[in-house]
């Protein structure tokens, strides 16, 4: 099974004892395109994550990313996505339903009284939905901050 370890703590510590790549396959017994591929994806098996902590002298733990984080960071960006995909769609409604307003009102349709009223209607229900996707993204990044701390504190 394939793992992930953090590329850029891995080029610290390679950097810090001021070794190349190809030292650093040499020390730690891996193939230097290995070490490559590594460093540039973070993917690597156990056994590779071994062979570096032993040639950095660190714990393996030390190489690895920490995953709780890693999730939240992509719940977070889903999250917003979400939120922002929703803005959006809710404004083109928004835009719709007031154009739809104004070319009555211009084709005599209705009368400058109710074509306010709708449009006054219009922007509320924006506005409520507007706070709504907001609340939501708060109160979702809340629960996954207590999920991804519940689950780190069970890690430990």
């Amino acid at each position: 099974m394939d793992n992930k370890i953090d590329t850029t703590r891995m080029h610290q510590l390679r950097q810090q004892k001021s070794w190349s790549q190809d030292q650093l396959a040499s020390i730690s017994g891996l193939s230097l395109r290995t070490v490559q591929r590594i460093e540039k994806s973070g993917v690597c098996s156990l056994e590779s994550q071994l062979a570096l902590a032993a040639a950095f002298q660190v714990d393996v733990m030390t190489l690895q990313i920490d995953a709780a984080m890693s999730n939240r960071r992509k719940a977070d960006r889903a999250n917003f996505q979400g939120t922002v995909f929703g803005m959006v769609g809710n404004t083109v409604g928004i835009l719709c339903g007031l154009g739809g307003v104004i070319y009555s009102a211009y084709q005599g349709n209705m009368d400058g009284y109710e074509a306010g009223l709708w449009a006054g209607g219009i922007g509320l229900f924006g506005g409520a939905v507007y706070w709504f996707l907001a609340w939501s993204h708060v109160y979702w990044m809340k629960q996954i901050a207590i999920l991804s701390k519940l689950n780190a504190e069970q890690c430990q």
